[in-house]
């Protein structure tokens, strides 16, 4: 598009596209599933099950704003890893195009299917092999725990390695636009792990604790450039220290979610304790008695 129609007028397009979108989530967005106009009979009667045993949460296990959204660390294995896959993403819309550019004297305007062919693979699995692959895992038996770890644990394992791939490819520009296709191709993944986790960590809080996130994660594309910027500068130009660095941050990720990661909801902890800590007021209470 800046090619056939300039820069200025990419954001022109994207601004009006932004404002159209705006106003169609105004037009669709419905208050409870009854007031929707598109929702059918049989998704508000299954909808109308669940809900209840939600609203009947005790009020103690509700987060009461951005404090609770902080201290869990529950919460912060997802805080990392949509940090971590934030970096990751922005850092290839950001430095590839610069990378073909220095790497094999290919503009952006030639790069063609080079740039375009990770977008397409990661649209393709995301609509098609994810939804398969979820299916498989539910009827080997695998938990809504599982699932979230084994989508996000390999989507940020194999991100990494591609971005590893990356650097030592720099001979052919075929394997690399591979491996740049590797690294968008398996970050499909992880709508069904770290992102799904949004919804499965609480039952009342959803907008606090997803807002919270996506704050965090905001920092990362800020933080990204000024990052990869000194690397390169300190190293004399070398994209190794850029590539690494990220893939360290994907394995880091994959980690801390794949092992402190819960689909048990906050509110059920903080009720939990709760009701320890008033079990422990009336022992203490009882103790004190003459």
């Amino acid at each position: 598009m800046a090619v056939n129609f300039g820069w200025r007028m990419v954001l022109v397009i994207y601004g009006v596209a932004s404002v159209a979108c705006s106003v169609v989530w105004a037009a669709l967005a419905s208050e409870s599933p009854d007031k929707c106009s598109y929702c059918s009979k049989e998704e508000c009667a299954l909808l109308a099950k669940l809900l209840p045993a939600h609203q009947k949460q005790d009020s103690r296990g509700a987060p009461r704003g951005f404090r609770e959204g902080l201290i869990h660390v529950k919460l912060w294995a997802i805080y990392v890893a949509h940090f971590s896959f934030n970096y990751s993403i922005y850092f290839i819309n950001s430095w590839s195009a610069i990378y073909y550019l220095e790497t094999f004297r290919v503009r952006p305007e030639n790069a063609g299917l080079h740039l375009t062919l990770p977008h397409g693979v990661n649209l393709i699995l995301k609509s098609f092999v994810s939804p398969w692959l979820n299916d498989a895992l539910r009827k080997a038996g695998f938990s809504d725990l599982s699932c979230r770890r084994t989508f996000t644990g390999i989507g940020f394992i194999v991100m990494a390695l591609g971005l590893i791939a990356v650097p030592a490819s720099a001979s052919s520009i075929t394997a690399t636009t591979a491996a740049f296709t590797a690294v968008m191709g398996f970050a499909a993944l992880h709508p069904s792990g770290f992102k799904a986790n949004y919804m499965d960590i609480t039952t009342t809080q959803s907008g606090v604790v997803s807002g919270i996130g996506n704050t965090i994660a905001s920092i990362a594309p800020s933080l990204g450039p000024l990052v990869v910027a000194r690397l390169r500068l300190q190293s004399g130009g070398s994209w190794d220290g850029a590539f690494s660095s990220t893939a360290l941050l994907c394995f880091s990720a994959a980690l801390v979610f794949c092992t402190l990661s819960s689909t048990v909801p906050i509110e059920a902890d903080i009720a939990k304790h709760s009701n320890k800590r008033a079990k422990k007021n009336i022992n203490r209470d009882i103790c004190l008695e003459p």
